[in-house]
Parts: structure tokens; sequence; C-alpha cells
């Protein structure tokens, strides 16, 4: 009997799972992606769920030094150059970093690249 509810659980975790593959056009990253403990791995998730072309939104803070407040080089983890990197590394193209006027934070769209 636990076997089978084993099995039904791990049945049930997957189909949710593959629920979210290919489900949604935009992922919107806001001053959160510093915190990403494993940046490859998250965004590895994000492109399953992306459909093709999704795109991935992501405003965070710079982190440039003699510019940053001290707070921002103590809590973000990583410069934009850093970040974009990561992010290219993992199968996105950017498509557009328009200046909208933030102060503390820039902003950049990608794309799902295709296979």
């Amino acid at each position: 009997m636990l076997k089978s509810k084993r099995n039904r659980f791990e049945y049930e975790r997957q189909a949710i799972c593959l629920a979210f593959v290919l489900s949604v056009v935009m992922v919107f990253v806001c001053d959160t992606y510093h915190h990403f403990e494993f940046p490859s791995k998250t965004l590895a998730s994000i492109s399953k769920a992306l459909k093709p072309n999704g795109k991935l939104v992501l405003i965070d803070l710079h982190r440039i030094e003699g510019v940053s407040t001290e707070w921002a080089m103590k809590h973000v983890r990583a410069n934009k150059e850093t970040v974009e990197k990561e992010i290219n590394a993992s199968g996105f193209e950017q498509v557009a970093a328009p200046e909208i006027g933030l102060k503390e934070n820039y902003f950049i769209v990608y794309r799902k690249a295709m296979p």
C-alpha cells in the first residue's frame, strides 16, 4: 500500500511539472534575479516553461563599484555583465535593453533561443 501511494505521488508530481512545460509566453523577473543561488538551474526551469520564442523580461539592481550604494554592493550577487553571461549561456538571446528612466536598475528583454 505504501509503495503504491509513493508511486501515485510521484506520478502526480511529474504530471504537475509537465503541465508547466511550454505553458507561458513571458516570465517577468523583477528585483529578484540577484537572489538566484543556482541561476543555471532556475533559468533551465524558466526555459522549459516558456513557449517557443517566449520572453524573459528582467529588471534587477545595478552592482557598480563606486556608483551603487553600499547596501546594493553587499546585497546584489552579480553585476549586469555577469547576469547577461549567465542568461545567454542558458539559451536566451537578448532582444532589447531599453532605457526607461530607472536609476538603480536595468531592464533587459530576452527571447528563448530556438533549438
